[in-house]
């Protein structure tokens, strides 16, 4: 054991010393000439080289610049070019070729040649450097091979790094390929920063495609200055320059070439390859003054993607062309933000397709026949597209102008709902301080993003349709009769403003509107600042638990306006502000939060008469029939609209039956028929059917409609199969009004149902029909009409007088010269409306039974009798009496005191209304009427 022992120890001794010794054994020789000498001269070297060995370590380090001749093929250790010094390896001799070996038998790199240092390979005959196995090779200076085929050669991969800022030049002269035909793969690499020159010369890659001797990483650059045809088949370069101003190539053949940046700096170079990948891209394009670069393959298809991880550019001060069979895919992948961008004006002949994920962007104009995005249309700065494109259902519109933009053919769609196709994308996105205006109705597939410091604004009369959600971090202004839509039931989001305009009708001082809020979180009093607080407080909310026969306590004071929101789909009673004109003047209303959407949940109460005070809760109008349709088991079929003037005389809504899209007027100017829409904004009030206790708002019952104010739509949707109505005006000599509706419509029947609208109303006149005793002011009757039908009328009067009874318009079968007879059951006057007004004097009261509408006359009609009923009597503001006879004709008036003493006489009067002037003294009289035919009526009235 102690011998085996001792034999080991002496064996790692003898070896340690073995390889120790040959390390010793190398020698450092160093060129001491500053000139050209021979390499072969033993004293040029120091210490003097006179035995050359394997080993050796030869170094140019003296900072001169020099050639050595007569390199000789050897074997040596290590070669080292440093301290700036330039070193040209060149022989006159043209025979053969000749070979420095580099063994690599020490530590570090074998091949040295440091930054501002160079190692040529110049002369007549071929000079070679090779790199056994195991031998490495480190350069950042430069290399330049002229005159021969020379080459630079390795044995294993990788075995040779040109490091930045290393350019390697294949200069006049030079045949061949740099770094060998055969043998391994990838021995010599250009890294980040370092440059290969291809000014003479074959291409670098010396094997096969996809095979290469060389391997250009990401940073390098290949620039070719020779006019010739660069390696384009299956090959991947870095960056990619062409600079030389004789340089004319067209590249064509089946191609997969993949690059970073290609830069056009001089000379013209058009690659008309084809493939499904002829050319990757994955930095940047650009194309200097003078220079050209074409895509343009006379048959098949060039297949140009754009795939970089960093967002990629397009330059073009020369030309660049993008022909008719060139295939452009934006693929890029960059994050967080995936672009390629056009800088300059831009025409792609062929296809242009955006991958989702990808952005395409242009700060210039586009030109192409019909992109395809998936991806990222993004405009920036000057950016414009001149052809409508095809969005995918991943795609995102972009305004990145930094400035105010209308829009072009970039957004053509609507859509209904909106679905991403030719014009309709499927998110759009407002950044970079933009300011968008749509200069039509547009619709989006998917979201709407609005970025802080940008901004979006809808013009009046037209429509922004939105598939999802809205986040706002900017401003998303909607102008009076300008509306968003929104489809799917998802919230809006952001910390930025949606701000509604919405104007009012024409409206004097002291009048109120009914408004309902489209955003959530507005203040009652910043909506209407200068509305009174003090000392009464004139924003109402409607008392839902009010019973008739009251006539007061229909609307309660909202305690604080000034912490009050709007509630979501509540209509609030809003008086115009005390400085309003008092000539009737358009109130500019301003509603400022978050755009409300999606499913509103109201609830409702069921108590006393029911009704209920609710309001449109978006930013866009409603389908007053699907509002009912989706409600038809939560409200009666009438909704009423407050629309009133300071004005005592007139009603204070109007009435719009939902199962027959019927509408009564209150008379008052700026009023007309909804035509079945709620317009934005605008509060109503409904009746809860019994028993319910809530009603639903949904993104299904928004409607585009663009109407100037409330009330008004340019379109109808009648809801019935037939419809044939007429409507009557009630009036006072003069003042007051009072509108209702009869009609006939498929499914009405005799009965209340649907077709029936209550009278729900005040004002000092009211006219309606009745059903079952009560009072409608629209009545549905069934269909077929018949001309036996006979409609009971009511009317109530606040005073004495003169009044009207007329037709205001008709509608189907009414409007084929129907008659419409009323028939006075007091006078027993039958008139035909159809022919004009009928003129009636009644007392104050309720009167029931009065009139009926006939559509036929009767046989045997009578003479009418005169009867007190008929006369009436009463006094003017100028405390006259007036004496009102209807049909009777009178020939004299006598007036007499209670004692029965005759004050005044009038005789021969020949009218069925005259007025004496009884004075103004206050007492009882009796007023004796005697007819043209003999009869005499007596009325008291008081003076």
């Amino acid at each position: 054991m102690k011998t085996f022992l001792q034999k080991s120890i002496l064996i790692v001794f003898l070896t340690l010393f073995f390889f120790s010794n040959k390390a010793i054994a190398q020698t450092t020789y160093t060129w001491n000439r500053t000139v050209t000498a021979s390499y072969t001269t033993s004293t040029n070297w120091t210490p003097t080289r006179t035995t050359p060995a394997s080993t050796d370590v030869l170094q140019f380090n003296n900072g001169a610049t020099f050639t050595v001749t007569d390199v000789p093929t050897q074997t040596i250790g290590r070669l080292l070019v440093t301290n700036n010094t330039k070193v040209t390896f060149s022989s006159p001799n043209p025979n053969g070729t000749y070979t420095t070996t580099i063994g690599g038998n020490a530590s570090g790199d074998d091949l040295v040649v440091d930054s501002g240092c160079q190692l040529n390979l110049s002369g007549s005959r071929a000079e070679i450097i090779s790199l056994l196995a195991g031998a490495t090779g480190n350069i950042t200076g430069n290399m330049t091979f002229t005159g021969a085929a020379n080459q630079l050669l390795a044995a294993n991969a990788s075995s040779i790094t040109f490091n930045s800022p290393a350019v390697f030049t294949a200069g006049t002269g030079f045949s061949g390929s740099a770094f060998g035909t055969t043998g391994t793969s990838n021995t010599v690499i250009f890294a980040n920063g370092s440059t290969y020159v291809s000014a003479a010369g074959a291409n670098p890659f010396g094997l096969t495609a996809p095979n290469s001797k060389v391997q250009f990483q990401t940073g390098s650059l290949f620039r070719l200055t020779q006019n010739a045809a660069p390696a384009l088949n299956n090959r991947t370069y870095a960056n990619f320059e062409v600079n030389g101003s004789g340089i004319v190539q067209s590249v064509t053949g089946a191609s997969g070439v993949t690059m970073d940046n290609l830069t056009m700096t001089a000379g013209s170079l058009n690659l008309n390859t084809t493939g499904v990948n002829a050319v990757n891209i994955k930095g940047n394009i650009s194309v200097a003054s003078g220079a050209t670069l074409g895509f343009n393959p006379a048959i098949g298809t060039n297949v140009l993607t754009f795939s970089g991880t960093i967002p990629q550019t397009i330059t073009n001060a020369g030309t660049l062309t993008f022909g008719a069979n060139e295939a452009v895919v934006i693929a890029n992948t960059a994050s967080p933000t995936p672009s390629v961008t056009f800088n300059n004006n831009q025409t792609i002949s062929g296809s242009l397709t955006v991958n989702s994920g990808s952005i395409l962007a242009t700060s210039a104009i586009l030109t192409n026949a019909n992109p395809s995005v998936n991806g990222g249309l993004q405009l920036n700065s000057g950016g414009f597209v001149s052809a409508t494109p095809t969005y995918g259902s991943a795609s995102t519109l972009i305004y990145n102008r930094g400035s105010a933009i209308g829009h072009g053919v970039e957004w053509t769609g609507t859509g209904a709902p909106p679905v991403a196709g030719s014009g309709i994308p499927n998110n759009v996105t407002i950044q970079g301080n933009t300011s968008f205006t749509p200069t039509a109705a547009r619709g989006l597939a998917g979201n709407l993003s609005i970025e802080s410091g940008s901004s979006v604004l809808v013009n009046s009369s037209l429509n922004l349709t939105v598939r999802n959600s809205i986040t706002n971090n900017g401003t998303l202004t909607l102008e009076n009769n300008g509306n968003l839509l929104q489809v799917n039931n998802v919230a809006n989001t952001g910390s930025g403003s949606t701000i509604v305009k919405r104007n009012s009708n024409p409206l004097i001082r002291l009048d109120y509107t009914m408004w309902s809020s489209p955003v959530a979180n507005q203040n009652l009093l910043n909506f209407s600042p200068l509305t009174s607080i003090s000392p009464n407080i004139r924003f109402y909310t409607y008392n839902p638990t009010i019973n008739a026969p009251a006539t007061t306590g229909f609307y309660q004071s909202v305690a604080s306006p000034s912490t009050t929101p709007f509630d979501i789909g509540i209509g609030y009673l809003i008086r115009l502000p005390f400085n309003h004109p008092t000539a009737a003047t358009v109130w500019n209303g301003q509603f400022t939060g978050t755009a409300n959407n999606g499913t509103q949940n109201i609830t409702i109460s069921n108590s006393g008469d029911r009704f209920n005070s609710v309001g449109n809760p978006y930013p866009s109008p409603i389908s007053i029939s699907q509002f009912a349709t989706d409600n038809s088991s939560n409200i009666e079929t009438s909704i009423y609209f407050w629309r009133k003037t300071n004005n005592s005389f007139s009603p204070s809504y109007c009435s719009w039956n939902t199962a027959s899209s019927t509408f009564s007027d209150n008379g008052e100017a700026f009023t007309e028929s909804p035509l079945g829409v709620i317009q934005t904004g605008q509060g109503f009030l409904v009746q809860a059917k019994s028993g319910a206790t809530n009603l639903v708002f949904n993104n299904g019952q928004r409607v585009a409609n663009n109407a100037n104010q409330f009330f008004r739509n340019a379109n109808t949707t009648q809801d019935v199969t037939e419809s044939n109505r007429f409507w009557l005006n009630m009036t006072g000599a003069t003042s007051g009004f009072s509108q209702t509706v009869v009609g006939y419509f498929t499914n009405a029947t005799l009965g209340a149902d649907d077709f029936d609208s209550k009278y729900f109303n005040d004002g000092p006149i009211a006219f309606t029909s009745v059903i079952d005793n009560q009072d409608y002011v629209i009545q549905g009757r069934p269909v077929p009409f018949t001309t036996a039908d006979v409609v009971a009328m009511k009317y109530k009067v606040a005073t004495a007088g003169t009044y009207s009874i007329a037709i205001d318009h008709v509608d189907g079968l009414f409007s084929e010269n129907q008659a419409i007879y009323l028939r006075d059951n007091l006078t027993a006057t039958i008139h035909d409306l159809t022919t004009g007004a009928y003129n009636f004097n009644s007392d104050a009261g309720t009167f029931a039974e009065r009139f009926e509408v006939l559509y036929q006359l009767p046989l045997g009609v009578e003479n009418p009798s005169f009867t007190a009923g008929q006369v009436v009597v009463y006094k003017n503001e100028a405390n006259q009496i007036v004496i009102s006879s209807g049909n009777v004709i009178m020939e004299s008036v006598k007036v007499f005191d209670i004692r029965g003493r005759l004050l005044i006489e009038s005789k021969n009067i020949n009218a069925s209304q005259t007025t004496i002037n009884v004075g103004s003294s206050t007492e009882v009289l009796l007023v004796q009427i005697t007819s043209n035919e003999g009869q005499v009526v007596t009325k008291k009235v008081i003076r």
